[in-house]
């Protein structure tokens, strides 16, 4: 709105704008608050477009700056306008405005960026307008889709003018702050690089837990349980213990209160026994030898509120003080998002104030180090964190032994979270 009430106001002064000899006043009003304007007329070669003029206006009221030519031609958005510069004291390099709007009724083009082919380095508005102060004119050739207008703007006066518009050292300061935003991104990108570059080094001698037998944990085989010792994992809600009872119905469940944190041996298995049951477990409660059953269905999962012991004491011996490349997005893994996660402890998912919701993704906690990251949307941030990931060891949880090629369960696995171990 306001680059269209400057159009206005443009022709508003007009009047008392000379041929080649920059002008500026300042004005304002209730809505807009105070603005200055900085204009020069220049010579056109297209008629009627042959008087067009360059303006720079500022308005204090929400520090906005405008830098555009008025009257240059008539374009639309499917005009692909294109305008090249050229300065008297640098005519061997011929700049482009690369980043540029039009005013609804395509008189008007606004600059916001400008890049010289020589060094293909992008030039902010503030560091352009600076360049008008050292030249004595600026020619100009703005190519429209269906004609072209050479123009020549005298810059004879333009630093009085300009610097009344915005000062000397607030576009200093504009300046400064552009370089150092594009030093960020430089770095950023520099750190990007490097992180895919050591990625794709690491990748291709790294092997991958999952398909490798010697790093990862086995699992535990359902006709396999029979010695094992389970415990009964304490949790947030609170609930008895779904699929085991005192008899081969495994109901009602046992309750959760009596046996939250006991340990019990799996001592016996039947196979089909109960109504289509696929594993009947014994179990006895190791404290006072009481018998329990544990039911699994064909179509049933291991329950997340039992922890098989042998799995937790053979993860910390394999993963505990490992580096492991993993993803920020678990079960995602891409060359632009790994991390460094060092395994610093693994227990039981129980209510012990390590996650909100234990047991949600499955029987244990994972503890990790990381030492930065790089994203798309946070860039580099090496920060050191703690972080806490609720998974499974192995397929001994899900039915059958299809865990890789079920998409619904990769993510819920440590095996396919923590991706490649660390040399």
């Amino acid at each position: 709105m306001k680059k269209y009430l400057l159009c206005i106001v443009l022709f508003s002064i007009s009047s008392i704008i000379e041929a080649q000899s920059w002008n500026y006043k300042t004005s304002g009003n209730d809505f807009d608050g105070k603005y200055k304007i900085a204009s020069i007329n220049g010579s056109g070669n297209n008629y009627p477009y042959n008087k067009p003029s360059l303006v720079v206006n500022y308005f204090e009221k929400d520090d906005s700056f405008n830098f555009y030519i008025n009257g240059s031609g008539y374009n639309s958005s499917s005009s692909d306008v294109e305008v090249l510069w050229v300065f008297s004291n640098e005519k061997d390099v011929i700049y482009e405005s690369r980043y540029r709007t039009l005013s609804a009724d395509g008189k008007s083009i606004f600059f916001h960026e400008f890049y010289s082919p020589k060094s293909d380095e992008i030039i902010s508005v503030y560091e352009f307008i600076n360049k008008l102060k050292a030249a004595s004119y600026v020619s100009l050739r703005v190519n429209g889709k269906y004609d072209k207008n050479d123009i020549k703007f005298s810059l004879s006066g333009s630093t009085k003018a300009i610097n009344h518009v915005i000062s000397a050292e607030k576009i200093e300061l504009k300046i400064n702050t552009i370089k150092i935003a594009k030093e960020f991104l430089n770095e950023k990108k520099r750190k990007k690089d490097s992180l895919i570059s050591l990625f794709k080094t690491k990748k291709s001698k790294l092997d991958k837990i999952s398909s490798n037998p010697k790093i990862s944990i086995k699992g535990i085989s359902r006709e396999d349980l029979v010695g094992e010792k389970i415990k009964f994992l304490t949790n947030e809600d609170k609930e008895d213990y779904d699929g085991l009872g005192y008899n081969k119905k495994a109901y009602p469940y046992l309750k959760y209160d009596d046996f939250k944190g006991r340990i019990a041996t799996i001592i016996d298995l039947k196979k089909g026994e109960y109504y289509g049951s696929k594993n009947i477990y014994t179990l006895e409660l190791d404290d006072n030898k009481e018998i329990v059953y544990y039911v699994v269905y064909d179509s049933d999962d291991f329950k997340y509120d039992i922890g098989f012991i042998s799995l937790l004491e053979d993860a910390r011996k394999k993963y505990v003080g490992k580096t492991f490349y993993s993803s920020v997005s678990p079960g995602n893994l891409k060359i632009d998002d790994f991390q460094e996660c060092l395994i610093s402890k693994i227990t039981f998912s129980e209510n012990n104030n390590e996650v909100k919701y234990p047991q949600l993704y499955g029987a244990f906690n994972v503890h990790y180090k990381i030492n930065g990251v790089y994203d798309d949307y946070k860039g580099f941030t090496a920060k050191e964190e703690i972080k806490i990931l609720n998974t499974n060891l192995t397929n001994t949880y899900f039915p059958e032994k299809e865990l890789v090629k079920r998409k619904y369960n990769e993510t819920k696995v440590f095996e396919n979270i923590f991706y490649y171990l660390k040399e």
